[in-house]
This record gives structure tokens, C-alpha cells and sequence, in this order.
């Protein structure tokens, strides 16, 4: 596992507990429960997968109910992170060509696995504890660049009531950037049909009004979900 993870974990908690704990805190509430093996879980020997196959596994994956994981690349290394969440990224040790594990403090805790669907024209990751279990299905979205004319649209200030709060989305050389006063910018990717995706921010969701112009979007992360903003110019 990576330096960012806390490994002390591992030696206050059994690798039963530790398990599940990985996947219902780490990767935040992505995975349907199911009871961990209290067996540990044999450390799985890495191989070596040739970066290009490694850049085809990066991308956001959402499950049936919007839930989004990230994969990226780095140094040759994949890593997973609950983007509505803390956003920690966790590396990813490869098994296979499509198989990897998050191990934490030396104990296997989630298992991956990359299938390409109806003749590679899908591709879904499915996560499951590392001891078994029935896998989460998070299917690959499509993403798509917009350009500068195509972002304009959802420029703007808008304001929550519920968190009495007001975000700018500027559009920023080719890219979204969400701004709230006092907090890192967020660069936004678009996810879908006037949905995008970010760090910490996690999914954005625009709304339209009658003529079809920008009137708001709905914020979803693990701690605000659902969450309205209204445009105010």
C-alpha cells in the first residue's frame, strides 16, 4: 500500500474487520456490504503490465447508483480513490494483466478486475474484498472534451441555500474549474450529458429550465449529496 495509507491500522484491528473496513471507509460507501473472511488473504506476488495496457484501465467508473471511483495512472503505477470522499488515492498492485489488489499494511484488502463487455465496446471494474465476495460492478464512462463554446454554457455563479454557499464555474482554457471562496479550485471532467466529475467534489449534475439554458446544478459527494445550487448570474 502506499505511504498515504494508514498502515497502523493493521496492528490495532484483525484482518477480518480490516477487510471490510477498506472497503466501507476507503473507498467510502461504494461497495453493497457482504461478511469478510477472517482468513487473511494471501499477499498476491505483482507482475509487470506494460504502461500502455495500464493507461486503457484509467478513467472514472460509476456503479447503478452514480457511485464514482477514479482510476490514474502515475510513475507506472494505477491507484483507485473515492472522489466523493477524501480522495485518497490508493495504488493498486497488479496481479494479472487485468487484476489488482489495494494492500494495506501488508494485508490484501480490496480485489479489481478490468472486463472488457459485448465485445470490448464496455469496460466495467469489479470490486470485491479481497477474501471474496460478490463483486460491485462500476461501469467505464465515457468521457468527452468539450470545447470552449460548449463549456460557456455552464459558466456562472450559483448559490446553495442549504450550505449558504455560493460556487463560481468558470470555463478555464478548454477546462470547467469549480471555485468556492477559501478552498482549492476544482478542475471538472465531463462524465456524461451535462454531468461532470472531480476531485472532492464528486459528481456535478447541471439542471436545464425550459428554453434549455443552465439553471443550476446538483452537487453529490459523500458528505453533501444532493446538494441544489441555483444560478444568480
Amino acid at each position: 500500500m502506499g505511504s498515504q495509507s494508514p498502515c497502523c491500522y493493521s496492528d490495532a484491528i484483525s484482518s477480518g474487520p480490516l477487510l471490510q473496513r477498506i472497503a466501507d471507509i476507503y473507498l467510502g460507501d461504494k461497495l453493497t456490504p457482504v461478511e469478510a473472511s477472517p482468513a487473511s488473504t494471501a499477499v498476491p506476488k505483482a507482475v509487470s503490465v506494460p504502461p500502455a495496457q495500464l493507461q486503457k484501465e484509467v478513467g472514472w467508473y460509476a456503479d447503478a447508483s452514480r457511485g464514482l471511483l477514479r482510476v490514474t495512472a502515475n510513475a507506472g503505477k494505477l491507484t483507485v480513490s473515492d472522489v466523493e470522499g477524501d480522495d485518497i488515492p490508493f495504488e493498486m498492485t497488479p496481479a494479472g494483466e487485468h487484476q489488482f489488489f489495494v494492500i494495506l499494511g501488508g494485508v490484501p484488502m480490496t480485489r479489481l478486475e478490468f472486463i472488457e463487455t459485448e465485445g470490448g465496446a464496455h469496460k466495467e471494474m469489479r470490486v470485491s474484498p479481497a477474501a471474496g465476495g460478490t463483486p460491485q460492478v462500476f461501469q467505464k464512462l465515457n468521457t468527452k472534451s468539450l470545447t470552449q463554446v460548449e463549456l460557456q454554457p455552464f459558466t456562472g455563479k450559483f448559490r446553495s441555500d442549504e450550505l449558504d454557499s455560493v460556487y463560481l464555474v468558470e470555463e478555464r482554457e478548454g477546462r470547467l474549474v469549480l471555485i468556492s471562496y477559501g478552498r482549492p479550485e476544482i478542475v471538472l471532467e465531463a462524465t456524461g450529458p451535462d454531468a461532470f466529475s472531480g476531485s472532492i467534489a464528486g459528481g456535478v449534475r447541471f439542471s436545464r429550465d425550459g428554453r434549455g439554458a443552465i439553471e443550476g446544478f446538483t452537487l453529490n459527494r459523500t458528505a453533501a449529496r444532493g446538494v441544489k445550487f441555483q444560478r444568480i448570474h
